[in-house]
């Protein structure tokens, strides 16, 4: 099967909600966390587009809490293109989007794989191997040292992709998935410093 990855544009919306209904069915957002991350949001720090927002949310009963907020960040990057940290990509296998993936890099930094998703009838067939690829080599652009993520310890298949791209162990956080309350496993993969970077770094030590 032929994969193509791409940046994400504002018609994959639809499909990649549908996608993360499928997923991720357990919904880690509450009331609480939803207000918070509202407070902390650069459009929620504004009091008239906070008040549009929590609107929006209560308006939106048939949708997850978790997918309101998702649908809110995915159409200020579409449009905005904004928080520039941020790197969403979707994966099209036969003519359809067949999973999607988002990491959170600062430059010269560390890289937060925040999701990575795939149809269910899809798996197995090298798709989240290749956005996996894809989003270390776009850390790896921006001189990150090091990606972590966080991968249910319940998931067998995720957690054995992770470790054979490279990714270690480091941290068990309990219960952090709910209503499940599946504990969540942190991994982390040190990026190798390019030769002309190691190279570069020597220079400065010297003076230039």
């Amino acid at each position: 099967m032929t994969v193509r990855i791409r940046p994400l544009s504002g018609g994959d919306l639809r499909e990649i909600l549908a996608i993360e209904r499928q997923v991720f069915p357990d919904d880690l957002w509450t009331l609480e966390t939803g207000k918070g991350w509202l407070a902390r949001s650069p459009l929620g720090g504004q009091a008239r587009n906070a008040v549009r927002l929590a609107r929006l949310i209560r308006l939106i009963r048939l949708i997850r809490l978790s997918e309101t907020l998702q649908l809110i960040r995915l159409t200020r990057f579409a449009i905005l293109r904004r928080p520039a940290t941020r790197y969403f990509i979707v994966a099209e296998a036969g003519g359809a989007i067949a999973g999607y993936a988002c990491l959170n890099a600062v430059a010269r930094g560390k890289g937060d794989v925040q999701t990575i998703a795939v149809r269910p009838e899809c798996e197995g067939k090298g798709i989240g191997t290749a956005m996996l690829a894809d989003l270390i080599a776009a850390a790896a652009a921006r001189e990150c040292r090091e990606i972590f993520l966080d991968v249910r310890a319940d998931n067998d298949r995720a957690r054995l992709l992770y470790r054979r791209t490279g990714f270690a162990e480091t941290a068990r956080r309990p219960g952090f998935y709910q209503p499940s309350g599946a504990d969540a496993i942190v991994m982390r993969l040190q990026i190798p410093r390019l030769p002309a970077e190691s190279g570069r770094e020597r220079q400065d030590a010297h003076g230039g």
